[in-house]
This record gives structure tokens, C-alpha cells and sequence, in this order.
């Protein structure tokens, strides 16, 4: 009976310092986390301005081009509340690393716009649609029971609509009244996308995060009016997007 006694208080004592050397070694931090799950962030989204200075892409201004003075692009709302969700698979590399597969799907609750301002002129720009759809590949550590780090690198499809309307005039071309410019122009590409966050493991199956999302592409600025309304004018590309986001995780 004795010896029953000791070899469980040695099993215990085993468990419980495996534990303590690996904190991970829990269900709530360990094998939970492999296997399926959702996710859900909201939060603070921006758009690259750039230089509102640029008027093409080789930085000449306004006033050697028209000579008009006061040539500046205005942010107007390029910040937005903005939100995602998305679904993976982790699987285990050890009880504490893990990688696998994410596809997801960013939006915005508003609608950024900039403005190209130039003399008694201007133009007005509303990204009126952006479609991102990120496909990642995702890892996550767990440096703690219940806290966890994870990165995600990828490519996202971008789909961006801008709708274009003005004032005055600029070479030629007369925007008088807020004549609509274009309210078709759009860029599509696929861009480099980069996400870092932390994770705290709240249940087995339940995880709230804080994350950094980065989608490359072009900056306002560079659709300014002389880019836009010139013959050689470079395609219209999609606009950088960043954002900060809390969110919830379920794994199945």
C-alpha cells in the first residue's frame, strides 16, 4: 500500500513540475490550440496620405506645373472603424509552436476620402468600395499558460472602387458645380500583407487578441490631379491599408 502511495506522490510531483517547466504542457495553452477556428476583429483602420506635396511621381509641385500656390492634399477621413474575420487550422509543431493555413476577409464601416486642393480647385476622392481578402500563413507561441504571440505573412487580394468629383477647373477641364469625375475607377491587385499580435487564452476554446495589420499598396497622394488627368497618367493603384484591431477567437 505503501509503495501505491509513493509511486502516485512521484507520478504527481512528476506532473506538476512537467507543468511548471513547460507551461504550456495544459490543455487551456496546448493541444487546444491546434485544430480549427474563427475569428472576429473590430477596431482603428488608416489609408496611406503620403506627401502632400507630390504631384506626380517625380515630386514636381503645383506651383512649377500651374503655378498656382497652396498646392496641398488634405486628409478628410482617411481613418475609419474598420473590422475582419477570418478562419484557419493550426497544427502542432510542439506542445507550445504551431503554423498553419488563414483566409479572411477585412471591410470598412466608412468611407475614407482625400482631398487634392489647388487655388479656388479641388478634387475629391471616395473609396467607395474595398474588398481585402488575406491569405496567410499563420504562427502562433505560446509563452505562458494562458498568453500566446502570433504572426501571420501572406498575400491579400485587393479590390478598391474610387468615386472622383471636383470643383473649378484644372487644365482645361472644368469642375464646375461638383461635376462627377468618374464614380467607376478601380484597382485591383494582390499585395504583400503582414500581421502581429499578442493572444490571451481566457478559455479552452475562447482567445482574445490585439493585433497590427499591414496591406501594401500606393498612397493618395500619388493620385493626384495631374497624375489623374494626365495622358501618361500611371494606372490607379490600390491604397496602403493599416490597422489596430481587438478580437475573439473560437477554436473548434
Amino acid at each position: 500500500m505503501k509503495k501505491i502511495l509513493l509511486g502516485t506522490a512521484v507520478g504527481s510531483l512528476f506532473c506538476a513540475t512537467s507543468a511548471i517547466a513547460n507551461p504550456c504542457y495544459t490543455e487551456a495553452c496546448g493541444a487546444d490550440a491546434a485544430g480549427p477556428y474563427m475569428g472576429l476583429e473590430l477596431g482603428y483602420g488608416w489609408y496611406d496620405e503620403g506627401s502632400k506635396g507630390t504631384i506626380d511621381n517625380s515630386g514636381e509641385r503645383a506651383n512649377t506645373d500651374f503655378g498656382l500656390g497652396g498646392y496641398n492634399g488634405t486628409d478628410n477621413g482617411l481613418g475609419v472603424f474598420s473590422g475582419g474575420i477570418n478562419f484557419g487550422y493550426l497544427f502542432p509543431i510542439t506542445d507550445s509552436f504551431f503554423l498553419g493555413p488563414e483566409v479572411g476577409y477585412l471591410f470598412n464601416f466608412q468611407t475614407p476620402d482625400y482631398k487634392w486642393k489647388f487655388g479656388n480647385s479641388e478634387l475629391k476622392y471616395e473609396l467607395k468600395d474595398n474588398t481585402i481578402i488575406p491569405l496567410l500563413a499563420v504562427a502562433r507561441v505560446n509563452v505562458a499558460e494562458d498568453f500566446y504571440l502570433f504572426a501571420k505573412l501572406g498575400v491579400s487580394y485587393v479590390h478598391q472602387k474610387l468615386s472622383i468629383s471636383g470643383s473649378g477647373g484644372l487644365a482645361g477641364v472644368d469642375f464646375a458645380n461638383t461635376v462627377p469625375i468618374g464614380d467607376g475607377e478601380t484597382a485591383s491587385n494582390w499585395q504583400f500583407t503582414g500581421v502581429a499580435g499578442v493572444g490571451w487564452q481566457v478559455s479552452e476554446d475562447i482567445g482574445l487578441t490585439v493585433q497590427y495589420t499591414y496591406v501594401d499598396g500606393d498612397k493618395f497622394s500619388e493620385l493626384s490631379p495631374y497624375n489623374y488627368l494626365a495622358a501618361n497618367a500611371p494606372d490607379i493603384d490600390t491604397i496602403t491599408y493599416q490597422a489596430v484591431t481587438a478580437g475573439l477567437t473560437y477554436s473548434f
